[in-house]
């Protein structure tokens, strides 16, 4: 059996321009019955394919996020896999999937219709993650604050929400719009020069006060700006085909769902999307009162 670590070496050998006809294949023998999409959404699909980025017609609760996480503590490094770095701090996934506002923003049925349409088939949120990124004095992470792809899967989308007004000087999220059709690759200071100059054109730059959420394709060329005035806590959710090197069972497995303030509705397709969360079956049941 293939593992998600061999597809992310076979996705790295093969062109860009050509990972939508494998999402296609994958989509088509996991697409389930459909139910009834927010038209409204439903019209950025087009705009969403076209340049990988489109603005949300929500607002995160940014500051009830916030309170969530102002007791914990955050760790070193932008995520559990990236490894300690000074001017990044992330939670814990256990804490950020336990946090309702961010995980009820993550489940918007209106969202996952945008998403299940763009996909081809149910998506799986195999990924959440909030972290705070600090001033430093030159960017760190090449695969953070210099332009760079991401490789999770043939075709999935990263939902980013500002918990933390951003300006141009507070680390604002850039993306080469219409990139995700491309095969440009590569990393690296001499890489993120190359963007700059054949994109400039392309390159946007995304703004917004606390509560700000947009989604992109992150297989699109983008980069976070290192800030230089003032930190910036963000949140992600990722929705994909399936589990990948990047899911949320290889740091520690599904969570009780019993355990949770807050769940989605237990149904099949609230199950599907979050079963790599949660587990619906686990821990003890409070039954109705009769």
């Amino acid at each position: 059996m293939t593992s998600a670590y061999d597809m992310w070496a076979i996705r790295k050998a093969v062109a860009i321009s050509q990972w939508d006809a494998y999402g296609d294949l994958i989509a088509r023998s996991r697409r389930e019955p459909k139910e009834p999409i927010d038209q409204a959404w439903l019209g950025m699909l087009p705009e969403l394919r076209a340049n990988g980025f489109v603005w949300l017609p929500v607002t995160a609760d940014a500051g009830n996020i916030r309170d969530w996480f102002r007791p914990l503590i955050a760790g070193g490094g932008p995520h559990i896999y990236s490894g300690p770095n000074q001017y990044f701090h992330c939670y814990p996934s256990g804490y950020v999937i336990r946090c309702p506002p961010l995980l009820g923003l993550m489940n918007d049925p209106r969202l996952l219709g945008l998403v299940e349409s763009y996909l081809g088939c149910w998506p799986t949120l195999y990924s959440m993650n909030v972290w705070w990124s600090d001033p430093a004095p030159t960017p760190q992470l090449d695969h953070m604050q210099r332009f760079h792809r991401d490789r999770d899967d043939w075709r999935f989308l990263t939902l980013f929400a500002y918990m933390t007004d951003v300006d141009e000087s507070t680390g604002p999220h850039q993306i080469i719009l219409g990139s995700h059709k491309h095969d440009d690759t590569g990393s690296g200071k001499e890489f993120d020069e190359h963007c700059e100059r054949k994109y400039a054109d392309s390159i946007h730059t995304v703004t917004g006060m606390a509560g700000t959420v947009f989604l992109c394709n992150t297989i699109a060329l983008h980069r976070g700006l290192r800030p230089k005035d003032g930190s910036r806590l963000i949140a992600w959710g990722r929705y994909g085909l399936g589990p990948n090197i990047n899911s949320f069972d290889l740091e520690q497995g599904p969570i009780a769902a019993s355990v949770f303030p807050y769940k989605p509705p237990d149904t099949p397709k609230n199950r599907y999307i979050n079963r790599l969360l949660l587990d619906y079956e686990a821990g003890p049941r409070l039954e109705k009162a009769s």
